[in-house]
């Protein structure tokens, strides 16, 4: 297991689409961080966001990008694989369906966590240079990013298994990502127009990874609630995992 795991890391590190996303990542951390850290006309910018407000106030607009970007990455990452027989080689070399499995999942998480990485830290450090950091840079308020960011990275994973599971389904690298690019974002459009119209519905909607990863992210939350969401974002991953790999393991791969 552990060689698998090393062997996706290092062709993690160098995949030419794990490249693009990061450069991506950047493109989209300076956007980021110029709309959080000014405001006004381009002929007269105003000063904004501190970095601290910007590093809680980013996760908004952040959400619905991680979700196109973790789409996408699917198809270039594990529908790569595929297309390259990457799993078929390492199934052949005598390694069980299941870990093969998990070792990509555990890449592609990593990869996803990457990009968050990049994002969150030129959005609060650019903000943070041009306007202060806005708050005194105390342990507790380091703490509190640290575990927003945390969880952000955790309800997201989770919300990317379902692309694991999409990709195991297809297996074909274009529809991956034609499929993967839309679904989280259509999955939660049809959940919050349901949860309008029921209350059962709104119920069940946050208490989803979707929205957890907004509500998780939160400057301040009870350790009630943490521990609530943290054991949402790992049952789903869990779940959704075991799906996967049911299908995984018995599925022809040609």
């Amino acid at each position: 297991m552990f060689k698998l795991l090393r062997g996706d890391i290092y062709k993690l590190g160098h995949s030419i689409g794990f490249r693009v996303m990061v450069v991506l990542s950047l493109v989209f951390g300076v956007i980021g961080f110029v709309s959080l850290a000014y405001a006004g006309t381009m002929d007269k910018l105003e000063i904004n966001l501190g970095g601290m407000d910007a590093f809680y106030t980013h996760f908004a607009d952040f959400r619905t990008l991680m979700f196109v970007f973790v789409g996408v990455f699917s198809g270039l990452f594990i529908g790569e694989d595929f297309a390259c027989r990457t799993f078929q080689g390492e199934v052949a070399s005598g390694n069980s369906r299941s870990k093969v499995l998990l070792s990509k999942t555990l890449a592609f998480i990593l990869g996803i966590c990457t990009m968050i990485v990049i994002q969150k830290l030129i959005v609060t450090v650019g903000a943070t240079i041009v306007n202060g950091f806005g708050a005194d840079i105390t342990g507790v308020v380091i703490g509190n990013m640290f575990r927003a960011g945390l969880m952000f990275m955790l309800q997201v994973s989770a919300c990317s298994m379902i692309c694991v599971l999409t990709s195991v389904l297809l297996k074909n690298k274009a529809s991956i990502i034609a499929t993967n690019f839309m679904i989280l974002i259509v999955v939660d459009a049809i959940l919050q127009m349901m949860s309008t119209m029921s209350d059962k519905a709104l119920s069940f909607y946050i208490k989803t990874p979707l929205v957890l990863s907004l509500a998780s992210s939160l400057p301040s939350i009870s350790q009630s609630e943490l521990v609530i969401s943290i054991i949402i974002g790992f049952s789903t991953m869990i779940c959704l995992y075991l799906v996967s790999n049911l299908h995984f393991r018995r599925c022809e791969l040609k």
